[in-house]
């Protein structure tokens, strides 16, 4: 057993906190983002499953992003935090536990049943919230638990994880002249953010263009005589966090940075 919090330290994290709704105007800085999140994750859950993954929205844009998802009154001061940080779950928690739990096959134990995964990933990132809350109030920040948003839009917004791309490829006189793909994919730093571009490869003229206007891209080789489309979609998984063993697609090591 270890000796008690002195009185100043409990009354700031329980005593003297409130949920707050009013922010300085004053930036938190990434490392002291990762500050607060280390002292999370150390928080116990049950077989160390530790699913929270969390989504902090900074940037301009990623709140604008988050904005049409809030009700109308939670806009403005979400609008006005410094960072909002969204608590998800990761529904294949498991596959980590051999690392986590290693002294028990408790990966086993969820395979096949999501009813007892949805559950403890529910319940263990919501006890992974509350540590994230007295995490940051032990490192000064002040804090304000919100619900009052749209679910479904929000993991759409911020937790999607595949990027898919959708090729379009035109033959000409029934040889490969140009190559058209469309490109939608998400940037995810903090926050994830659906980009949308248009990509010609003309074999002809030996160059590449770049297009994020859509009617030009369609319009593109468009006098040919002859053409026709194949399409193809497939789910990629590219690495952004340059931790990854198998470059350069994703095996999911992102998820514990």
């Amino acid at each position: 057993m270890t000796g008690a919090l002195n009185q100043d330290a409990l009354d700031q994290l329980f005593n003297d906190a409130r949920t707050h709704n009013v922010w300085l105007d004053k930036p938190v800085e990434e490392d002291f983002l990762r500050a607060v999140w280390d002292l999370t994750k150390m928080g116990p859950t049950s077989a160390n499953c530790s699913p929270a993954r969390i989504v902090f929205v900074v940037s301009a844009e990623a709140k604008e992003r988050l904005k049409p998802s809030l009700i109308e009154g939670n806009v403005d001061k979400t609008m006005a935090a410094p960072v909002t940080a969204i608590i998800g779950s990761d529904q294949k928690f498991h596959d980590h536990l051999p690392e986590l739990f290693p002294h028990a096959d408790a990966k086993s134990w969820f395979e096949g049943n999501e009813p007892l995964i949805q559950t403890t990933a529910f319940r263990n990132a919501t006890l992974q919230g509350a540590y994230f809350i007295l995490a940051a109030r032990a490192l000064g920040l002040d804090c304000g638990p919100m619900s009052g948003f749209d679910n479904d839009a929000v993991d759409e917004i911020f937790f999607a994880e595949e990027a898919t791309f959708k090729q379009n490829i035109n033959l000409t006189n029934e040889q490969l002249s140009v190559i058209k793909m469309e490109l939608k994919y998400q940037v995810c730093k903090e926050s994830c953010i659906g980009e949308e571009y248009y990509v010609v490869f003309d074999l002809k003229e030996n160059e590449v263009k770049l297009l994020q206007n859509y009617d030009e891209f369609q319009a593109y080789g468009a006098t040919a005589e002859k053409s026709s489309t194949a399409e193809k979609e497939e789910a990629i998984f590219f690495c952004g966090c340059k931790h990854t063993k198998t470059p350069p697609y994703c095996d999911g090591s992102h998820k514990f940075l």
